[in-house]
């Protein structure tokens, strides 16, 4: 009886910690009528820690792409989990979800990233000249930025690719 509902326990768990909840992606691009679909996840974004992809669709158009990560931060077990929303010409939302960054380098590069990247155009280049104009300093190469800054890249090369 034990196993049983330890079974049907673990199953629960796996079941609530792997679903995203669609409502969250919609108050993320404050959409209303247009539909959220979940798209199969390259491996390629894998290994940027990029944990899920979904795509807005509006009258039958790919309107946006909005992208999950949960990537390194601070120290190895630290986690910065972060949504980016790409359209076929701009970055259009952008949101830290949580973080246990320092008050230094790290919360500076979030706060710029925050404040800076949505309105651009979707490519890691406009995304560095902006940074360039914030309170990030140029030798802020830190965790935070070895954590954020590829796999933010590794979504717009893969947004750019699918509005082609």
């Amino acid at each position: 009886m034990k196993k049983r509902f330890y079974l049907a326990t673990l199953l629960l768990l796996a079941s609530c910690t792997s679903q995203t909840n669609p409502s969250s992606w919609n108050d993320f691009f404050t959409l209303s009528d247009q539909t959220i679909q979940t798209v199969e996840l390259p491996s390629e974004l894998e290994s940027f820690d990029i944990n899920e992809v979904v795509e807005v669709i509006d009258k039958g158009v790919r309107t946006h792409l909005g992208y999950e990560a949960a990537v390194r931060g601070n120290h190895a077990s630290i986690r910065i989990r972060f949504r980016l929303g790409v359209s076929a010409t701009l970055i259009t939302h952008f949101e830290v979800m949580s973080h246990q960054e320092h008050s230094g380098f790290g919360v500076i590069l979030i706060q710029a990233l925050n404040s800076s990247i949505v309105g651009l155009e979707p490519s890691l280049s406009a995304i560095e000249l902006a940074l360039q104009s914030t309170a990030v300093p140029s030798t802020a190469l830190t965790e935070t930025y070895e954590g954020m800054v590829p796999a933010i890249d590794a979504m717009l090369l893969h947004a750019n690719a699918q509005f082609e």
